[in-house]
């Protein structure tokens, strides 16, 4: 019994051994054949240069468009019109930078060159937006709708009528 378990032992072993050799020779040669295949290239040949490519660190943004738009982008200046209507009262440096960034990404082409909106307030922007839209619509023999804050706001604003019921009681709120 002792010499079966150590006859047992030394053929696992030796199994062992053989399918070391089978796959380090295999190994060795698939080594050897790339090192035969590389002799007579430069370094240059030899290297996958996607390796070594740089990504660009920032990425160019793409154009903003609104599938279905006409040729009047009527969708785009809405979107612009909802960007005005939902800017801050008294908007702090940060936030007046962020618009600004928005609107020169998003919306550039559609007012005329050399552009500066008034980013005082919600107000003074979303009068400024319809403005140039009365003059892009114009210029392209579109027709655009009046300029009062009130309906302006109400279309594109944000919806306080949820918030009346809750903080009605709230004085200066709403006014």
């Amino acid at each position: 019994m002792f010499d079966r378990d150590r006859i047992r032992d030394e053929l696992k072993s030796q199994a062992r051994d053989e399918l070391f050799k089978s796959e380090f020779f295999e190994a060795y040669n698939r080594q050897l054949s790339l090192k035969k295949d590389k002799l007579n290239k430069t370094y240059a040949e030899t290297v996958d240069r996607t390796e070594y490519g740089l990504k660009p660190l920032v990425q160019a943004p793409q154009a903003f468009t609104i599938e279905g738009d006409d040729e009047l982008q009527s969708k785009k200046w809405e979107s612009a019109l909802k960007d005005a209507a939902f800017y801050f009262e008294n908007p702090r440096l940060d936030q007046e930078k962020q618009i600004m960034g928005k609107f020169k990404l998003r919306y550039d082409d559609l007012f005329e060159d050399g552009w500066k909106a008034d980013f005082r307030n919600r107000h003074a922007l979303l009068m400024w937006t319809c403005k140039q839209q009365q003059t892009y619509f114009a210029n392209k023999g579109g027709e655009a709708g009046e300029c009062h804050y009130g309906e302006l706001l109400e279309k594109y604003g944000p919806n306080y009528a949820p918030l009346r019921a809750k903080l009605a009681h709230v004085k200066g709120l709403f006014d």
